[in-house]
């Protein structure tokens, strides 16, 4: 059992504190599409084809994840473009919950407290 961050290389460039997933052997940035299955939150910015330290959602405690906009603490996360997390859209689509939030994000780009979960998937159709 790794205790702690787990190092993966990177099939494109990260940005620090943004939801991953792999690809082959490598990571890349999750998407919104609730087919991407997130394995964890990148500790810091890396480059295409270097090494990265990835905290993986099943390790226990908050993580930092990166938003992409506004929201309250106590909200249901979702993953969102470019590895970030959003509360659940009011767009009709199909999202996968990441996590709780523990604290409000209040722009595109805030770092924020998150607890994580596994991957729970919600779809959203307006009527």
């Amino acid at each position: 059992m790794i205790n702690g961050p787990v190092t993966f290389e990177t099939h494109a460039a990260v940005g620090r504190k943004r939801l991953v997933k792999m690809n082959g052997t490598k990571v890349e940035h999750s998407t919104a599409t609730a087919t991407d299955n997130s394995i964890g939150i990148t500790a810091y910015d890396a480059l295409i084809s270097t090494n990265v330290a990835v905290n993986t959602l099943a390790k226990e405690g908050t993580h930092k994840v990166t938003a992409a906009g506004a929201f309250s603490a106590g909200v249901d996360l979702y993953q969102a473009a470019d590895g970030k997390v959003q509360a659940l859209p009011a767009a009709n689509g199909t999202y996968r919950k990441v996590g709780v939030s523990v604290e409000a994000a209040i722009a595109d780009g805030d770092e924020i407290d998150m607890i994580p979960c596994l991957g729970y998937v919600t779809t959203v159709v307006n009527k």
